[in-house]
């Protein structure tokens, strides 16, 4: 088992080294993919790589099955970049975060635009009027109790 820094420092070599694999030797798909972040398993026999992918739906997914597809050759890739015993078997993940991120704002948004005061429905009330209380009634004078009773 790699310590967590081991883990760590090769998670981020190897998404380092997919993004210049990806730019040099598959550039089509360069444009179109973005290596995020590498989660390597204890033993570093596996690798999660989150990309990003350009494009709808449909085009991610057939970006993603590409990226599956070249994976033997990808991986043998960078096995010619780093110095490891055995390079971790990759498996490629979409990365959902910008979508969450996106979804989260137009949320946030959503709730500011109710909770805003709406300017029409100051119009309705004049604001002259709506300051000031209305006039007290006077109450009738107190009647005095007659002397001696």
């Amino acid at each position: 088992m790699a310590s967590e820094k081991r883990q760590q420092r090769v998670a981020e070599q190897i998404r380092k080294e997919l993004g210049t694999i990806l730019l040099r030797e598959h550039s089509e798909l360069a444009t179109q993919v973005t290596v995020g972040e590498v989660r390597l398993s204890p033993d570093l026999s596996h690798a999660n790589v989150f990309v990003s992918l350009m494009g709808d739906e449909a085009r991610r997914e057939v970006l993603l099955k590409e990226l599956m597809h070249r994976n033997k050759e990808i991986r043998r890739s960078l096995a010619g970049r780093m110095r490891l015993r055995a390079v971790p078997l990759i498996r490629f993940l979409l990365d959902l975060s910008l979508d969450r991120a996106e979804r989260l704002e137009s949320l946030l948004e959503q709730i500011q635009a109710e909770r805003a005061p709406d300017p029409a429905a100051d119009d309705l009330v004049p604001d002259d009027t709506a300051s000031e209380a209305p006039p007290a009634a006077e109450a009738p004078p107190a009647a005095e109790a007659p002397p001696g009773s």
